[in-house]
């Protein structure tokens, strides 16, 4: 059974490098190399830093054996708002050896926990649509595809959209 550490603003650093390892192994094949080869360690610190300090957003560590395994993120909407949701799943991410042990399942049933603690009905998902595990993923949780925004020069910027009704 995974922890979910709560991230402190003091942990940035640790985030944005986790955040590198994350896109190297979940984006490379989908976003061009040259976004994955040349990551900005120096401007997402400072994202980073800036959206811990978001008293909006929750952010985890997710630990395994004392390891971090992967990070999530959970509050309000980090991108422009979708529908009547105020609140988003803005990023889950799990290493490659963290994948298919049910860790993922256990992060959305906290999430879910979270909204109901909350009085929230559901929310909502972004996904790029080109990272086919992770689509196959929320639909096996119960997420319904409601939008697809594809077709763009650069393949990061595809995304669909997914809704979790509790």
């Amino acid at each position: 059974m995974a922890e979910f550490i709560p991230i402190k603003l003091f942990e940035a650093p640790i985030l944005t490098e986790l955040r590198k390892k994350m896109w190297e192994t979940t984006y490379r094949g989908i976003y061009p190399d040259s976004m994955i080869d040349n990551y900005d360690t120096e401007l997402h610190l400072i994202k980073d830093t800036h959206d811990l300090g978001d008293k909006g957003k929750r952010f985890f560590f997710v630990v395994q054996d004392g390891e971090i395994v992967g990070y999530f993120c959970f509050g309000t909407p980090s991108y422009a708002p979708y529908k009547d949701y105020s609140l988003c799943l803005n990023a889950l991410y799990l290493l490659p050896t963290a994948r298919g042990k049910g860790i993922g399942r256990q992060i959305m049933g906290y999430v879910r926990s979270m909204c109901r603690d909350m009085g929230e009905s559901g929310f909502y998902n972004a996904c790029n649509v080109h990272n086919k595990p992770a689509l196959r993923f929320y639909e096996r949780m119960g997420g319904v595809l409601t939008h697809t925004d594809d077709g763009h020069e650069n393949p990061s910027q595809d995304q669909c959209y997914f809704e979790h009704k509790l």
